[in-house]
């Protein structure tokens, strides 16, 4: 009996020893190759530290070695990736910047719940300031021929309100929201607006897919092509612009095959495995007409309007 729970004892101690050599031989030799981890995150360059006896009876020595093996130990990237879908799996926790999963496992950036409830509002007087300034450039454009005016791209909180989890509307009462204050000052000031939330939300057509992803930040591949062919009827009648108008056919539905930015917080939260089950589609966009003059635009925006380049050649 003895003798067996000695052979134990040992069996479990070379278990142990082994389990921390391996870590030490992916380092040396990198016998197993890593998926790099995605999204801004950027390894720490730290420096081996010099084994002397003043840093050792310091401790220095000890404090730097720890740091060094936790940044530098083989199979980091795959502990990374494990602790974070054990987050996600069993607690429902996100780890990537500021996201939270909601309802349904649809993931929303804390910031966009914020200003969809108005938590962040700027204040009427910084957007009356911001407006009269537009209104000047608008008017100062058009002395020019130059036509001027706002897209406006929604939040996903705006769209997926049902799915912001109840504990947020007490946490941030809802009040004035910058959205709000602006598209009515906008009005005031008879600035040209391309409200595309406001398509989005009285256009049940946009929701035969995913309005956004739920594992994305931006809105998805059939979006843009829908609001793309919008966009063009609005250039041709609202500015008078001619410019080629859209045809957009079935294309393709899959739930492999994303496009673009169709999983970028999916990517960001750096995972096992792909937790995506949305059905999404990618309409086939054809443009006629395409021998008229293209104008000449220019497009100041956010990572929204990259989304006119990166799924289809909108631009």
């Amino acid at each position: 009996m003895i003798n067996t729970k000695r052979k134990i004892v040992k069996a479990v101690y070379i278990a142990i020893v082994l389990a921390l050599l391996i870590p030490v031989a992916q380092y040396n030799f990198n016998f197993v190759e890593l998926e790099d981890l995605s999204g801004s995150y950027k390894k720490e360059k730290i420096k081996i530290p010099v084994l002397s006896l003043n840093n050792l009876k310091s401790g220095d020595y000890q404090k730097l070695s720890s740091k060094y093996w936790k940044n530098e130990h083989g199979f980091r990237n795959f502990f990374i990736r494990l602790n974070n879908q054990v987050n996600f799996s069993l607690f429902d926790k996100a780890n990537a910047n500021g996201t939270i999963v909601c309802k349904d496992n649809v993931l929303i950036t804390e910031g966009d719940i914020k200003s969809y409830l108005g938590k962040d509002f700027a204040g009427k007087a910084r957007i009356d300031e911001m407006l009269d300034k537009v209104k000047f450039i608008d008017d100062t454009l058009k002395k020019r021929g130059i036509s001027f005016f706002f897209i406006i791209a929604p939040s996903k909180a705006s769209v997926y309100k049902d799915k912001i989890p109840s504990k947020y509307f007490e946490i941030y009462k809802s009040g004035t929201t910058n959205y709000d204050y602006f598209i009515a000052g906008a009005k005031q000031r008879n600035l040209k607006v391309f409200d595309t939330k406001k398509i989005i939300l009285e256009d049940k057509s946009f929701f035969d897919y995913p309005v956004f992803p739920k594992n994305g930040i931006h809105w998805s591949g059939n979006t843009v092509a829908k609001i793309s062919d919008t966009l063009v009827d609005f250039l041709a009648h609202e500015i008078g612009l001619e410019v080629p108008s859209i045809e957009l056919t079935k294309g393709e539905e899959t739930i492999l095959n994303y496009r673009f930015t169709d999983y970028d917080i999916g990517e960001a939260m750096n995972l096992l495995w792909n937790i995506s089950d949305d059905v999404l589609h990618y309409p086939t966009l054809r443009f006629s007409d395409s021998k008229q003059n293209k104008p000449n635009v220019l497009g100041v925006g956010d990572s929204f309007i990259q989304s006119f380049y990166g799924f289809y050649p909108i631009l």
